[in-house]
C-alpha cells in the first residue's frame, strides 16, 4: 500500500471520528440538557427556541450553494497551486458572506419588529420570541464570516482541525446549560450564550487559516471575475437547496403558523427532532467525504471507482445507517422515556415512522454525490420541488388533525419520491448505472438488519427484574442492553451472509 493511500485513509479516518464525536457530543447534551430546560422554563416556552431556530435556518439559504461550490474549487486549486485565484476568490467569498449576515441580522430585526401576526404564540411568547430574533441578528456577521474561513480548511483538508473546534463549542454548550440551571437563567440568557458560543468558532479558523498562510489577507476584498467561477457554479446547487431546505424546515414553522397549539407542538416537533438531526448528521460528514471522490472520478472517467462508490459505498453507508437508526426504532419508548420521561412516550411512534425514511434518505449518499458531481440537477430539482410543496401542503392540511404525525408522514413522502426519483432516472440515464444493483446494495444488509430485530424481539427483556423501576437511568441502561442484543445478531448475519464475500456488489 502506498504511503499516499495510507494518508489518504487517515484523513477519512480522522475526519470521520472527529465529525462524529463532535455530533455525540452535541447529541449527549441536547439528549440532558432538553429535560433539563423543558423543567426549568416549562414545554410552551421552551418551543419557542423551536420557532426561532427554525425561521433562522431558512435564511441560511442566502448561502446560495456557495458552501459545496467554495469547497469544491478551493481544492482544485490548492493542488494546482494556484494561489493567486484562491487570493482574489477567497477574500471575495469573505466579503460575501459578511455581506450575506448583514441581510440574516435585517431580515431577522424585521421578524422581530413586524412579525407578531405571522406567528400563532400568544403576547408573552411572541415577546421571547423577538429578543431570540435580535439575539441571532446580533451574532449573524460573526457565523456567516466563520464559513468563509472553514471553507478554506475543509479545502486544505483540516477537516479534523474544523471538528475538533466543533468539539469545543458542543463542550462549551454543555457548560451553558449547567450554568442556566445552577443560576436559573432566563430563557432569552440562555439562548444568547449558546448563540455566542457558536459565533466563537470565528476566532480559533481565522487563526489557523492565518498560521497556515491558506491566503495573503482575510481582510474583505472583491474580485467579480474570479468570484463568478465558483458563484455560478454554485448556482446549480442552490435550486436543489432551496426545495431540500423547504422540505425539512418548514415543518417546524408550518407548524408554528397553522397548528391552533404552536408553542407546544413545536416543543414535540423539538423533542423528536433530536434523533433524526443526529444521524443525519452523521450522514453529512460521509457526503462531504465522498463528495470530492465522486468529482474526481467522474472528470477522469474512472468507471471502476464511479461503480466502486455507487454500489460498495452505498452497501457500506447502508450498514451504518442501520446501525444508527435501528437502535433507535427497537427502543424508541425507552429513549423518549429517559430523553423527556414517560408523559411523552406518545411521541415513540411518530420516532419510528421518521426513523424509518431517514434511513432510506441516508443509503443514496454515495450516489448522491455522484449526482452533485455531474451537475445536472435540472430532472432533480423538479422532482424535489413537487415533492417538496406535497409534503407542505400535507403538513398544512393536517397538523390540525393528527398533530405531530403531519410533519413526520408529510417528510417521510417528501423523501420516498426523491430518493425514488434517482432509481427511476438519474441512475441508470445520467450515471450510466444498475438502479437494481444500487437498491441491493441497500436492500440486503437492510433485510438483515430488520431481521436481526425481529430475531432481538423474542429475548425476554422485561423479565428482567432489575429496571422494572422506571426512572430515566432504567430506560438508558435497557436501551444499551437492547442495542448490543440486536448488534451482535446484525453482526453475526452480516458475518454468515456477507462480509468476504460482497455478494452486493455481484450482478
Amino acid at each position: 500500500m502506498s504511503g499516499m493511500s495510507i494518508s489518504r485513509k487517515k484523513y477519512y479516518i480522522s475526519s470521520f471520528f472527529w465529525g462524529t464525536l463532535a455530533k455525540l457530543i452535541t447529541a449527549v447534551m441536547n439528549f440532558i440538557s432538553v429535560p433539563l430546560l423543558l423543567g426549568m422554563y416549562g414545554n410552551v416556552n421552551y418551543g419557542v427556541l423551536s420557532l426561532a431556530q427554525a425561521a433562522n435556518a431558512y435564511i441560511s439559504l442566502l448561502d446560495m450553494g456557495m458552501n459545496t461550490g467554495a469547497v469544491k474549487f478551493f481544492s482544485e486549486w490548492m493542488a494546482e497551486y494556484r494561489t493567486d485565484l484562491i487570493n482574489r476568490t477567497a477574500r471575495s467569498n469573505i466579503t460575501f458572506y459578511i455581506a450575506i449576515g448583514i441581510l440574516n441580522s435585517c431580515i431577522l430585526v424585521l421578524l422581530a419588529l413586524f412579525g407578531r401576526s405571522i406567528f400563532s404564540v400568544t403576547e408573552d411568547q411572541f415577546l421571547i420570541l423577538r429578543k431570540c430574533f435580535f439575539i441571532i441578528a446580533f451574532f449573524s456577521v460573526f457565523n456567516w464570516a466563520s464559513t468563509a474561513f472553514n471553507q478554506l480548511l475543509v479545502s486544505a483538508e483540516k477537516v479534523s482541525f474544523v471538528n475538533k473546534m466543533q468539539c469545543i463549542t458542543a463542550s462549551l454548550n454543555v457548560l451553558a446549560v449547567i450554568l442556566a440551571v445552577r443560576c436559573r437563567l432566563s430563557l432569552e440568557y440562555y439562548f444568547f450564550l449558546v448563540v455566542m458560543i457558536s459565533s466563537l468558532l470565528l476566532i480559533p479558523y481565522l487563526m489557523k487559516v492565518i498560521h497556515l498562510r491558506l491566503i495573503d489577507s482575510v481582510f474583505p476584498g472583491w474580485h467579480w471575475s474570479s468570484f463568478k467561477i465558483v458563484f455560478l457554479y454554485s448556482l446549480n446547487i442552490f435550486a436543489l437547496s432551496v426545495f431540500q431546505m423547504m422540505a425539512s424546515n418548514s415543518r417546524p414553522v408550518i407548524l408554528g403558523i397553522f397548528s391552533s397549539d404552536a408553542a407546544s407542538i413545536s416543543s414535540e416537533y423539538r423533542i423528536l427532532s433530536v434523533f433524526p438531526s443526529f444521524i443525519t448528521m452523521i450522514a453529512g460528514i460521509l457526503s462531504t467525504i465522498l463528495l470530492p471522490k465522486a468529482s474526481k472520478s467522474l472528470a477522469s472517467g474512472n468507471v471502476s471507482e464511479k461503480e466502486r462508490i455507487a454500489y460498495d459505498g452505498t452497501f457500506v453507508t447502508s450498514v451504518l445507517a442501520n446501525i444508527l437508526c435501528i437502535p433507535f426504532i427497537f427502543c424508541s419508548n425507552e429513549v423518549i422515556c429517559a430523553y423527556v420521561g414517560k408523559s411523552y412516550s406518545y411521541l415513540s411512534t411518530p420516532l419510528v415512522v421518521w426513523l424509518i425514511s431517514v434511513l432510506y434518505q441516508i443509503h443514496s449518499t454515495p450516489c448522491n454525490s455522484l449526482i452533485l458531481a455531474t451537475g445536472k440537477t435540472f430532472y432533480i430539482v423538479i422532482s424535489t420541488a413537487v415533492s417538496c410543496f406535497i409534503s407542505m401542503f400535507l403538513n398544512i392540511l393536517f397538523c390540525n388533525r393528527i398533530g405531530i404525525f403531519s410533519a413526520v408522514v408529510s417528510y417521510a413522502l417528501y423523501v420516498f419520491v426523491v430518493i425514488t426519483a434517482y432509481y427511476v432516472f438519474y441512475y441508470k440515464k445520467i450515471l450510466d448505472l444498475s438502479g437494481i444493483r444500487v437498491f441491493r446494495s441497500f436492500l440486503i444488509p437492510t433485510v438483515l438488519a430488520f431481521f436481526s430485530l425481529f430475531v432481538a424481539n423474542f429475548i425476554p427483556f422485561e423479565s428482567i427484574s432489575f429496571w422494572q423501576e422506571e426512572i430515566r437511568a432504567m430506560y438508558v441502561v435497557k436501551c444499551f442492553i437492547k442495542t448490543f442484543a440486536w448488534g451482535a445478531i446484525y453482526f453475526l448475519f452480516l458475518l454468515l451472509f456477507i462480509l468476504g464475500r460482497k455478494k452486493y456488489g455481484k450482478k
